[in-house]
């Protein structure tokens, strides 16, 4: 028969839509779907905003489509800055001031400047993709 979801408890159905997101977004983000990967790690060991073993960072990037992917593994919510370094964003070709938007959510973020550090607020357990142009 058709599986239609109808028989899944409330936590199944989050788990269900938000990876339906998460496919819908592969498909629509060039970066996310054919780009190359930055690990932004080893340029935030020493940040005190961001702790390397509960939060991983990387950008997605393909002719002038990044994506900043934050995981928080912690339990708690956490503020972080993370760092991505003059050298990636030469390497990336990420310059000037762009507007990031979250791609998950509806987190409103101030336009970013390249060299700055990136703001982000993210939930216990939960990962953010944010589309920076």
């Amino acid at each position: 028969g058709t599986f239609d979801g109808s028989r899944l408890t409330a936590g199944q159905l989050s788990v269900r839509n938000f990876y339906q997101q998460i496919l819908t977004l592969i498909q629509n983000e060039r970066a996310l779907s054919e780009g190359e990967l930055y690990d932004l790690q080893y340029a935030n060991f020493q940040n005190n905003h961001y702790d390397t073993n509960r939060q991983y960072s990387w950008i997605r990037y393909v002719e002038n489509a990044w994506v900043l992917l934050v995981v928080n593994f912690d339990n708690k919510e956490v503020d972080l800055q993370i760092n991505i370094p003059r050298e990636a964003l030469d390497f990336i070709g990420l310059e000037g001031t762009k507007k990031a938007v979250d791609l998950l959510g509806s987190t409103a973020y101030e336009d970013w400047k390249s060299g700055d550090l990136f703001a982000a607020k993210v939930k216990a357990n939960h990962v953010l993709l944010i589309k920076l142009f």
